[in-house]
């Protein structure tokens, strides 16, 4: 049956009934909620970690060539001389002569010990031989083995070799068939070098200047 229009509704009724609402409202998602957490349930599955190891390699940039003539802290190749692109000594096999006559680079034998690319000066009899190179002030000594082929055709004489610099005679050797001798030569301030080979009596053969080296 309708309410009259100005009923007075007492506030406790009002609160009671509202705080029975509210508690129902807070109650049922608590009771839910303690329901779903302790429903059993199979435990979810771990994720299982993958760890890829990764190594990084960081390439160093390539060792750039010498400038040095020979890695040894020379100067360039050709800037001052051979002295300069060989400080360490210079080899003078195949070096071009100024001038000369019966000279060959090539192989030979002296005193059972092979011999290859010395100079060697083609004897017959009783002459001398010559050959001259152009040291452009460049060198401070000559160092050399000097001795004649062991194969020589005739060699009942002797060789005497010479190593001249510019007219004067820096250094002489005399050695026979079998016999082999190191000379050695101050070529400081040297603008032309002169190798010279003298037979004495009778010798067919080559008057060999082995290992020339210039420092």
């Amino acid at each position: 049956m309708p309410l009259p229009r100005n009923v007075t509704v007492p506030t406790a009724l009002i609160t009671g009934s509202a705080g029975v609402a509210v508690g129902a409202l807070v109650t049922a998602p608590v009771v839910y909620v303690a329901a779903r957490d302790g429903a059993p349930h199979d435990p979810a599955p771990r994720p299982v970690a993958t760890v890829t190891a990764a190594h990084t390699v960081t390439a160093s940039p390539a060792p750039q060539p010498s400038r040095g003539g020979d890695g040894d802290g020379g100067q360039e190749d050709g800037a001052d001389g051979p002295s300069a692109a060989r400080p360490d000594g210079e080899p003078m096999t195949g070096w071009e002569s100024v001038e000369g006559r019966d000279r060959m680079w090539g192989n030979a034998s002296v005193d059972g010990s092979r011999r290859n690319g010395a100079l060697v000066h083609d004897h017959y009899c009783d002459d001398d031989r010559s050959t001259e190179f152009n040291l452009g002030r460049d060198w401070s000594t000559w160092t050399g083995t000097v001795g004649i082929d062991d194969g020589a055709e005739e060699a009942d004489g002797s060789v005497t070799f010479e190593v001249v610099g510019d007219g004067e005679r820096l250094a002489q050797e005399t050695v026979g068939l079998g016999e082999a001798a190191d000379l050695e030569a101050d070529v400081g301030d040297v603008l032309r070098l002169e190798l010279v080979s003298t037979s004495h009596e009778c010798v067919k053969g080559g008057a060999v200047w082995a290992d020339p080296v210039l420092h």
